[in-house]
């Protein structure tokens, strides 16, 4: 089973998809063995997959007050200027365009396979890029003074949430291989 489909099981709106007509089919795998999945995972990183792959969007005040303390820190280590209105609208848009949709181009790896150079279409990023004027909108702040700095807090962001989502994978397949080893 795919780590994704499993912490679906976690969302109270899951509908069982193995069921044929109007018998019941019983799932292998329930909640409480994707609640397992999460366990050992960093307070930040089981937010994240709440709510990213649980549809809980409760927890999605978890994730941006962690994200707003990691691009504080960011700003005053970096020594950069900015508003707190605008690192705020910084982790917005960073949680919006971590969730877009993938590339259709490379199906989200971000090479194309024909040629083995990054994608054409999203640059390397595997996710559809948004505009500079919508990643402002989001922001609050006007294109033309969108800057390095904003930029760099932005890709540290990008990369923070990256990391928790390597790290939830990651513990998903090492609860799926120990909960195989039992069963064999």
């Amino acid at each position: 089973m795919h780590p994704i489909r499993l912490l679906a099981k976690l969302s109270p709106k899951t509908i069982n998809l193995n069921g044929t007509g109007h018998y019941r089919s019983v799932d292998a795998l329930d909640w409480q063995d994707a609640a397992h999945a999460l366990v050992g995972l960093s307070p930040e990183a089981s937010a994240w997959a709440f709510y990213r792959f649980a549809g809980q969007d409760a927890q999605l005040c978890a994730v941006k007050n962690a994200l707003m303390a990691y691009a504080v820190l960011f700003v005053k280590v970096g020594r950069y200027r900015m508003k707190y209105s605008t690192i705020e609208g910084l982790v917005n848009a960073s949680i919006i365009e971590f969730t877009q949709p993938l590339c259709g181009a490379c199906k989200g790896s971000g090479v194309n396979e024909f040629k083995s150079v990054e994608c054409p279409v999203c640059q390397g990023h595997g996710r559809m890029l948004m505009s500079l004027r919508k990643r402002c909108k989001i922001i609050g702040i006007d294109h033309r003074s969108f800057s390095a700095r904003h930029d760099a807090v932005c890709k540290e962001l990008l990369r923070l949430i990256a990391q928790w989502e390597a790290e939830i994978m990651a513990n998903v397949y090492q609860k799926m291989d120990c909960a195989q080893e039992n069963c064999a």
